[in-house]
């Protein structure tokens, strides 16, 4: 299910077009971690198999040690055990140098070319070749901000030569992630040796129309669109998600052939994003897990001279320039005028939530632990407001946090998935016996 995306599918299919008459290229597809960019892959990888075009997949992955060229290994590793690869001809003087991608071509024991120049002719050659033999060739490189520099390095010699090729070359990489990649990407758009396509979030139509293709209805509750629309925050893949939850443990229910809804204030994140963003916490640094935490116990909204007392740090703002989120607010100077103007907070509601969720359940023994965040918090509200106690404040133990404007809100989450099935078709399952 594709919705909001009609323009970068237009692109796609016109760079597929294109390709098929011999006019290759790369399109990179970037944005957030569940903005969308596999699905759109997936909808012009069908659309490239319609056209007749031989597809190969790869993608690159996280942690550990990198494999080199690990994307193109993998496509070409598929495209062998499909008996595929092409035998003889051209190719031959080529075929030492491809044993880097190929383990069946390997030839240990012949001497040639090692560099990375020669081993981009080599994988231009080999597509050409793939190409002839159907009606163009689509290579698919998922996850780039995971790649490794030789990947990249190979993905910058082809970019650079495919135009006169009948092979597209579409990647996939997060802008918050993978500085190099993201990098890579400047820099070939700038030269004219690919299209970037960034991918935005919904906007509440869009989730509105994805929502309703989630059920397979044509009516959902306001009450309903409206909690999704808050809690999605524009990212399909939680549009999915918490469609998800609410039809799993009966909030959200079908009957007569209409969607009913029961109970949203005690809804809460679907366990696959709340682990997602547990894991990404984990991956910070302590000082900007700390300073992430703290804007999630003060809200969407919030002075941002607030941060520095509640976490101690001297100089918030240098840990969100070094996070490099996309959607962080401006950051005024130290000193400047105007620094205490109240700031967007960078995160969202339901990353807010598990963060406090994570806050809540890591927590030290009573002797060895600092003071609980909530009560920093508090403590600099009350500083902040001359020591007035007028307004509202709780405590983080028990899963509370403070929400937009200071009212208390309880965390829960609950599970959602069930493996080998798309959020939609989960939906779809658990509405079934209800």
């Amino acid at each position: 299910m594709l919705v909001g995306r009609d323009e970068e599918a237009r692109h796609l299919q016109a760079a597929l077009a294109a390709a098929g008459a011999g006019r290759g290229g790369t399109v990179l597809v970037t944005g957030e971690a569940g903005i969308g960019k596999s699905r759109l892959v997936r909808e012009t990888t069908r659309a490239a198999g319609e056209r007749g075009f031989m597809v190969l997949a790869g993608r690159a992955v996280a942690g550990g040690v990198p494999t080199p060229f690990r994307p193109f290994a993998e496509a070409l590793a598929a495209a062998g055990r499909a008996g595929r690869l092409p035998e003889g001809g051209d190719l031959d003087p080529f075929r030492p140098a491809l044993g880097r991608l190929i383990p069946q071509w390997r030839q240990p024991q012949v001497a040639g070319d090692e560099s990375l120049v020669f081993l981009g002719e080599a994988l231009l050659r080999l597509l050409r070749a793939l190409s002839l033999e159907a009606g163009g060739c689509l290579l698919v490189l998922e996850d780039l901000h995971w790649a490794d520099g030789e990947t990249l390095a190979l993905l910058e010699y082809l970019a650079d030569n495919l135009a006169a090729e009948r092979v597209l070359c579409l990647g996939t990489l997060r802008d918050e992630d993978g500085v190099v990649a993201a990098a890579l990407a400047g820099v070939l758009e700038v030269r004219g040796s690919a299209a970037v396509l960034p991918l935005g979030r919904l906007d509440p139509a869009a989730m509105a129309r994805m929502a309703l293709a989630c059920v397979g209805g044509t009516d959902l509750p306001g009450a309903v669109q409206s909690f999704v629309a808050e809690r999605a925050e524009g990212i399909p893949f939680l549009v999915e998600e918490v469609l998800a939850g609410l039809i799993g443990d009966g909030t959200l229910a079908e009957r007569d052939g209409r969607w009913h809804a029961t109970d949203l204030a005690g809804a809460g994140l679907p366990d696959t994003f709340a682990d997602a963003v547990h894991d990404r916490l984990e991956g910070l640094e302590a000082d900007s897990r700390q300073v992430l935490c703290a804007a999630a116990v003060l809200g969407r909204r919030f002075d941002w001279a607030l941060l520095g007392p509640v976490t101690g740090q001297p100089d918030t703002g240098v840990v969100f320039r070094r996070l490099d989120l996309p959607s962080a607010p401006e950051i005024p100077a130290r000193g400047a005028v105007g620094s205490q103007t109240r700031a967007i907070a960078p995160v969202g509601d339901a990353t807010r939530e598990e963060a406090v969720h994570r806050l809540s359940t890591s927590r030290k023994p009573r002797r060895n632990r600092p003071p609980l965040l909530s009560t920093s918090v508090a403590h600099a509200l009350s500083a902040s407001a001359g020591g007035s106690t007028s307004f509202r404040r709780t405590m983080c133990g028990g899963g509370v946090r403070f929400a937009e404007g200071g009212w208390p809100f309880r965390v829960t989450r609950r599970s959602t998935s069930t493996p080998a099935q798309t959020p939609c078709q989960n939906a779809r399952a658990r509405a079934a016996p209800l």
